[in-house]
């Protein structure tokens, strides 16, 4: 690659990052901030207190990861994908390349390919961690077919992005759904937000009210107030979750020297121990003895601390098959287990993760490291309807969730085939 350069390449800043609170604030372009396909994630990122111009990208540019778990991911930067300044991390490296020579599309498109991620596997250095430096970069052979293949390469590409986006987008658009449809079976009509003025900031409430465990201002503001006022509306009966749950809080995080490579010792649920909304089983750890209560099927997980503050309450996980045998579970972890004769645990676990009640979990977080515990929200109010009626919410509910798993490996799948048939375009088709 070092013949189609236009100029040396460039590693990036290395200044600390702090958050970023508008779209007019430059971007701080890092590793984490590319997906695994090469783009960048759709949030606001972060941004840094000294920004020199050096760092600033450019259209067109190529950066390249060069150390880490992630090592080899590329992503190339769009002046028209941002309608902002974005400036790039010191653990990437910009390659600019000279496009009398070949397109930056293509050589995009030749990094998201499995001739790539072979190469990159057999030049790391694994000295700590992965790492790969600019000249050995400089080293990758690209091959170069006539300018129209590489046109028709990057055709196909970008018509396998915006596919994959549009199946992803009507996956989100499936799952989106869940909330108004739940809430609306169960008769509960949100409230229209409050405009933000200092006359409905203001607000009154009796001692009574906030003699208990709690007395900051934030807990008692109306809007809580108002979606408990909702959820009492309820068609349904309304019972808090100490009636129909037994919330557990006693696991048990062990010692670095309690945890076992053998999986025939005791499985270890821990707070990261998930795919998506789901236990995986294959990300469950092992220790050498077991230290508290066994997980049961359909139990459902609340992170009770984590190491972002904005994990606690909001990671539900739903254990919805039979877990391996004496599966155990983390200190971090609230265990919510239903009474079955009273409530099915698919209907509450699809509530828990309404927008309601991720706010009405929030708001119990307490201390400067935000804790969530048991005694927080055993008085969180449930609509419960019959149990045929949770039954049939739950099963609807997993319909959409399957749909959209669905159009998402698509989506997947639909990226790959092209990615295979780029591969062959330009490889030959043995």
């Amino acid at each position: 690659m070092s013949s189609l350069l236009k100029q040396k390449p460039q590693y990036g800043a290395n200044e600390a990052s702090k958050p970023r609170f508008s779209l007019q604030e430059p971007r701080y372009v890092r590793i984490t901030d590319i997906d695994e396909y090469g783009l960048l994630k759709n949030n606001i990122g972060v941004t840094a207190e000294s920004i020199e111009n050096q760092y600033i990208l450019n259209d067109n540019d190529i950066l390249f990861a060069r150390s880490g778990a992630t090592v080899g991911k590329t992503y190339i930067h769009k002046l028209d994908n941002t309608n902002y300044s974005c400036f790039f991390a010191g653990y990437m490296i910009r390659f600019v390349v000279d496009e009398t020579k070949i397109s930056p599309d293509y050589v995009f498109a030749y990094t998201q390919l499995k001739t790539y991620s072979k190469w990159v596997s057999s030049i790391q250095r694994a000295a700590g961690q992965p790492n790969i430096n600019s000249e050995e970069y400089k080293s990758l052979k690209i091959p170069i077919p006539p300018q129209e293949i590489q046109d028709k390469i990057v055709a196909k590409m970008d018509d396998a992005y915006a596919a994959k986006k549009q199946k992803e987008l009507e996956a989100q658009q499936l799952l989106d759904s869940i909330d108004d449809y739940l809430l609306g079976e169960l008769g509960i009509e949100l409230p229209e937000p409050e405009e933000n003025t200092i006359k409905n900031r203001i607000f009154i409430r009796n001692l009574r009210e906030v003699s208990g465990d709690r007395f900051d201002p934030d807990y008692f503001q109306r809007y809580f107030k108002n979606l408990e006022n909702v959820i009492l509306s309820s068609s349904f009966n309304v019972e808090k979750m100490r009636e129909v749950t037994t919330l557990i809080k006693n696991g048990h995080t062990p010692a670095s020297s309690e945890y076992a490579e053998e999986t025939t010792l005791y499985p270890i649920i821990k707070a990261g121990s998930y795919n998506g909304d789901f236990i995986a089983l294959d990300k469950v750890d092992f220790t050498k003895s077991q230290k508290n209560l066994q997980a049961k099927k359909f139990d459902i997980f609340i992170l009770s601390a984590a190491h972002q503050a904005h994990y606690v309450g909001r990671s539900i996980k739903y254990l919805d098959s039979k877990p391996i045998d004496s599966t155990s579970f983390v200190g971090e972890l609230i265990c919510v287990r239903v009474d079955p004769n009273r409530c099915h645990s698919m209907y509450l676990f699809s509530l828990l993760k309404t927008k309601l009640y991720k706010d009405l979990l929030n708001r119990e977080k307490t201390g400067q490291t935000s804790h969530i515990y048991p005694k927080d929200i055993q008085h969180i109010l449930v609509p419960i309807p019959p149990l045929e009626k949770q039954i049939e919410i739950s099963e609807h509910i997993t319909a959409i969730r399957n749909q959209a798993k669905q159009l998402q490996q698509q989506a997947k799948d639909d990226l790959e085939k092209a990615k295979q048939e780029v591969e062959a375009m330009i490889l030959g088709d043995d």
